[in-house]
């Protein structure tokens, strides 16, 4: 059992060491969790974005300029600037993802890295990691257009059929975006640590995840687990230091001086907030570093299931 616990136990405390030793990479797991949860660029993929309104059947985006009457210069400008936040956003997520991944294959290593080392090393393979992450979008938002068409002109609707067709589709669609997750994944540490073009390395990490797709599902699992218990450990935080500013609440507001609560209030809503994203960050780069470490194994051949070891190799 000691062996069957090992591979995982020593991806994840190899993970929390480099996560707590290197603490600035925190500011790069900041940013790469944009692409991780709340993705920016799925803005332009969807749907609502490129549907028809009511006026004229035309898509929403190319009415915007139209509002109005005509397209003003304070708009041009407004658009120019838009646009621009909007790049440098993509550029310094993307970058920190590459950056992250080159920082844990060093540390692993036994290297010194660097904050400044980890961004150069992401920002000169920005295209390759940009092209792999807009790709999984294009195929994943793809895939839901085409199998929400499907399930809502093949089955007639409001019927026992329907819903067993969504339930099968939702399971399909929980599995494809695993699928992708691991493949991007694999994708991006083959085009960090060995080099390789975009395709090649979808190709190659497509491969990865089909010879270990089991190993690869149970350490989402766990980092699935470990998430919820960091969210849970949070909310039991943040409950517990709200408690005095509700008292506080009460106090202030019977005596008629809610300035005073304002006055507390304030700072401390931004401690909070500045430790959820601290905690979010270190999450991240947790994540990244645990994703890295597993890619290495398997490239090693030194990793295997650990329900295949368990049952090949009881005690």
């Amino acid at each position: 059992m000691q062996q069957a616990l090992s591979v995982h136990r020593q991806i994840l405390k190899e993970a929390w060491e480099i996560t707590w030793r290197f603490k600035p990479l925190w500011l790069l797991g900041a940013f790469a969790s944009f692409w991780a949860t709340q993705n920016i660029a799925e803005a332009f993929f969807n749907p609502p974005l490129f549907s028809p309104s009511s006026i004229g059947g035309q898509p929403m985006w190319w009415q915007i300029p139209s509002v109005g009457g005509g397209i003003s210069a304070a708009s041009l400008f407004g658009l120019v600037i838009g646009v621009a936040i909007f790049g440098f956003i993509v550029w310094i997520t993307t970058a920190s993802r590459g950056g992250l991944i080159s920082a844990v294959d060093a540390a692993s290593r036994g290297k010194t890295t660097s904050l400044s080392q980890a961004w150069t090393n992401g920002t000169q393979r920005f295209w390759s990691i940009f092209g792999i992450s807009i790709a999984g979008k294009i195929i994943w938002g793809s895939l839901i257009f085409g199998i929400t068409c499907l399930a809502a002109y093949v089955a007639p609707r409001d019927s026992v059929a329907q819903s067993i067709l969504f339930s099968a589709l939702f399971i399909l669609m929980v599995i494809v975006a695993l699928s992708l997750t691991f493949i991007i994944n694999y994708a991006l540490s083959l085009v960090m640590l060995h080099g390789i073009k975009p395709l090649d390395a979808a190709v190659a990490g497509t491969k990865i995840f089909y010879k270990n797709w089991l190993l690869s599902l149970e350490m989402a699992v766990i980092l699935y687990g470990v998430g919820i218990l960091v969210g849970i450990t949070f909310v039991a935080i943040l409950f517990v230091l709200l408690m005095p500013f509700m008292l506080l609440w009460m106090i202030t507001a019977s005596l008629g001086h809610m300035l005073w609560f304002f006055i507390f209030a304030t700072p401390a809503a931004i401690l909070i907030v500045a430790a959820g994203i601290t905690m979010g960050a270190a999450f991240t780069t947790f994540q990244f570093a645990a994703w890295v470490l597993l890619f290495k194994r398997l490239m090693s051949g030194n990793a295997l299931a650990k329900l295949i070891r368990v049952f090949h190799h009881p005690r």
